[in-house]
């Protein structure tokens, strides 16, 4: 705890331990995002045509990450312009 001019105590927060938290949690959910949605694909084919074409199917999972990337990629440069404005 630090204290501050008002003599009250506050939590001593370490920058790098939260950023280093946060990608850990960014990376495992990443990659549960990117299992899920492979596993829906696969569903979705099997559905649809009875068999799993698992060339087809990466190949959709790569244009739906792809269009992730490009709303989060969006959201990032507006986060980052508001936070530099």
């Amino acid at each position: 705890m630090n204290n501050t001019a008002d003599n009250t105590a506050t939590p001593h927060i370490s920058t790098d331990k939260a950023l280093i938290t946060l990608l850990k949690y960014n990376i495992e959910n990443s990659i549960k995002l990117t299992s899920i949605m492979k596993r829906q694909l696969e569903l979705k084919a099997l559905l649809q045509h009875g068999t799993l074409d698992n060339e087809q199917v990466n190949e959709e999972l790569s244009i739906r990450l792809a269009q992730i990337d490009e709303l989060v990629q969006k959201e990032f440069r507006k986060d980052l312009e508001f936070i530099t404005s």
